[in-house]
């Protein structure tokens, strides 16, 4: 029981600073009362953790911090008004081959080639194509994004960085 009545205590003695700080963070009371609860719900819940820490500042930390996440979430809310969960990314597809590619562009040296192929063609993660290449991962990113450097430069064109997507029209398998 003494446990609740240190609680209430603590809250009844920070919960006017701690509203008045989420305040001014939001500028909107309902918003600015939510946190307020948040954060006293996060200080219920760990207590036990907090002994010997400053209540004060850890209060008006965890303030400060859900308030930085409501801004966050508020401005990405903002900039996808219209995207659901479930509709579909665009994604543009590349009208030439991955073969087109190294010989229309005669800057890519052996080793970017050869990432080029393992990592596209034969979809193979950063540590297969470094095994395979007998080098370091960051050695296999170096090439990957050099050579996808030179060929942005020389196509116009932004191929997407991930090898679930295809990089250079559609996938071909390992034995063509």
């Amino acid at each position: 029981m003494s446990e609740s009545r240190e609680f209430n205590s603590v809250y009844d003695s920070n919960v006017d600073e701690v509203y008045r700080f989420c305040l001014r963070a939001v500028s909107r009371p309902a918003v600015a009362e939510d946190l307020t609860s948040e954060v006293f719900l996060l200080l219920y819940e760990r207590q036990y953790e907090l002994v010997n820490a400053d209540l004060s500042s850890w209060l008006l930390t965890t303030a400060r911090r859900r308030a930085a996440d409501f801004w966050r979430h508020h401005y990405v809310e903002q900039r996808w008004p219209n995207v659901q969960l479930n509709d579909p990314i665009p994604i543009p597809l590349h009208e030439f081959s991955l073969e087109n590619v190294l010989e229309q562009v005669q800057e890519l040296d052996g080793q970017q080639c050869a990432v080029l192929i393992l990592r596209y063609r034969h979809q193979m993660s950063y540590p297969e194509v470094a095994y395979q290449m007998r080098t370091s991962v960051a050695q296999v990113k170096s090439l990957l994004r050099s050579a996808l450097q030179l060929i942005r430069d020389h196509t116009g064109q932004n191929p997407p960085p991930s090898p679930d997507l295809p990089l250079f029209g559609k996938a071909s398998s390992p034995n063509d």
